[in-house]
């Protein structure tokens, strides 16, 4: 697949780690991190919502 300038996969990363990371940096708990940067809201969609891991989120 050949992209267009500026546009990239979303990055590859080992989630847990980065959250422990920021727990341990903050001071907060591992849940509430959780909670705080890896919930997603997106608006109502009558067809709902498709994820693909290099475009992200469609509706």
């Amino acid at each position: 697949m050949t992209f267009g300038n500026g546009i990239s996969p979303w990055g590859q990363f080992e989630l847990m780690s980065l959250l422990e990371d920021q727990a341990a940096h903050s001071g907060d708990s591992l849940d509430y991190c959780a909670r705080r940067f890896t919930t997603v809201e997106v608006h109502s969609s009558p067809n709902g919502w498709r994820w693909h891991p290099l475009l992200g989120f469609d509706p």
